[in-house]
């Protein structure tokens, strides 16, 4: 089931952003190895990716901060 949705989204993002066959077919053959599931899921991934970077800075800024408010030790 998780291969049929990556499928559907790669073939419409390809779709979408290639309306001229031949330079679709181009990409998808020597680009994502002639599979719509690779041009599925890599922006699924970018996207996981992003978010995870933004969570992790996130995290860095608030410890950082929590260091210079609160000072390195709790005791």
């Amino acid at each position: 089931m998780n291969h049929f949705i990556l499928y559907i989204i790669g073939y419409l993002i390809l779709k979408i952003r290639y309306p001229n066959k031949e330079k679709r077919n181009y990409v998808l053959k020597n680009i994502y190895d002639n599979d719509y599931i690779n041009a599925g899921g890599e922006p699924i991934l970018k996207t996981i990716a992003i978010a995870l970077i933004i969570l992790l800075f996130i995290f860095l800024i608030s410890t950082v901060y929590a260091i210079f408010k609160h000072g390195p030790t709790t005791f």
